[in-house]
């Protein structure tokens, strides 16, 4: 992103991965603190991205702001915040400004709907698609016609060699507990698989115990279905 920057203008917001997940790890460095997070936990794969990541793409992060607002010469200004719904507030604040148009995301899954009067736009993820279909999943947005029209794209790639990547991955396939053969099925499948692995261990962790993080309990415990 930072090179991207560089040659053409990015836009950019914080999503729940840098708010929940990178600026609390980064927080809790620059005040001292030991990160808690257990490389066996739901926080195993952040804690690999972290503790990898270089001090510039860690300031780069924590200059992202929740929300943005995209004003142009000759079309309709876009809204952009990372998670629905809006607040009432900024329904009123964007309604006193005219702006109709929002562009959000969080969900992995492509979609165009109309909420409360906005005209939401959500392009979908290219690196972890939940639609049931693997690939990568982008829009591309046009102003045509007075209004924004925004063209959804889907593409394949090389599967196989992701799949590969991962499993020479020995951090992600032997230290991260089961993340690594969760992120080969979201591959395999086009569904997020991560998210419903995090969903149903932290689940079944809290029938034995109040710690979230926890790992080890019964295997034949986890049940969850993959499909659409």
């Amino acid at each position: 992103m930072i090179e991207l920057n560089k040659k053409y203008p990015v836009y950019a917001i914080s999503g729940n991965r840098e708010t929940g997940m990178a600026m609390q790890y980064i927080k809790s460095l620059e005040e001292g603190n030991n990160v808690s997070w257990d490389i066996n936990s739901t926080m195993g794969a952040p804690l690999l991205s972290m503790e990898r990541m270089s001090e510039s793409s860690k300031e780069y992060i924590t200059s992202l702001k929740d929300s943005l607002i995209l004003n142009f010469d000759n079309a309709d200004s876009i809204y952009l915040q990372h998670k629905m719904p809006l607040s009432e507030e900024v329904r009123n604040y964007l309604n006193e400004k005219g702006i109709k148009n929002v562009l959000t995301a969080h969900t992995h899954e492509n979609h165009i709907n109309n909420y409360d009067g906005f005209e939401l736009f959500n392009p979908g993820s290219v690196g972890l698609t939940d639609t049931g279909i693997p690939g990568a999943d982008y829009g591309v947005m046009t102003y045509r016609n007075n209004h924004w029209i925004m063209e959804q794209k889907h593409v394949d790639y090389d599967y196989e060699q992701q799949i590969e990547n991962c499993k020479n991955n020995t951090d992600l396939m032997e230290n991260c507990k089961y993340w690594g053969k969760a992120l080969i099925a979201a591959i395999q499948t086009g569904i997020n698989v991560p998210a419903l692995y995090m969903f149903e261990k932290n689940r079944i962790a809290k029938l034995y115990t109040e710690n979230p993080n926890l790992t080890e309990f019964p295997l034949e415990e986890i049940s969850f279905g993959i499909g659409r």
